[in-house]
């Protein structure tokens, strides 16, 4: 259980460096295309989101080789609710109402589902 929280833990992660990547980057058009690129690939944030991400794959590999997939899978849903969580106190995104209910419906269900194991 822990080694799945912790690759929901990474995919978080490696979701917020990426917007912040292009959050430091900016909107294309205002340079050459080429010029835009290498500032996306040499973007600190952004390869160390991707180094993120590798660790999270890496460490996925684990659970899968451990753990039913059907019972650990349902448990990334739960990146549905942190990174606008996330998004919201690091950004200031906001979060609707709708997207506020789902959030917590998700949160139940994967709560429902720890139990059944």
């Amino acid at each position: 259980m822990v080694l799945i929280l912790l690759c929901v833990v990474l995919a978080v992660a490696g979701q917020l460096l990426l917007k912040q990547a292009m959050l430091t980057v900016g909107i294309p058009g205002k340079i050459p295309l080429v010029s835009y690129l290498g500032a996306i690939i040499t973007n600190p944030c952004l390869i160390t989101g991707l180094g993120v991400y590798v660790v999270g794959f890496s460490l996925w590999l684990l659970v899968l080789a451990r753990t039913r997939l059907g019972y650990a899978y349902l448990f990334m849903g739960l990146t549905y609710v942190l990174i606008p969580l996330s998004s919201y106190k690091i950004f200031g995104e906001k979060i609707t109402l709708p997207q506020a209910i789902g959030m917590i419906l998700i949160t139940i269900g994967v709560g429902i589902v720890g139990l059944g194991k």
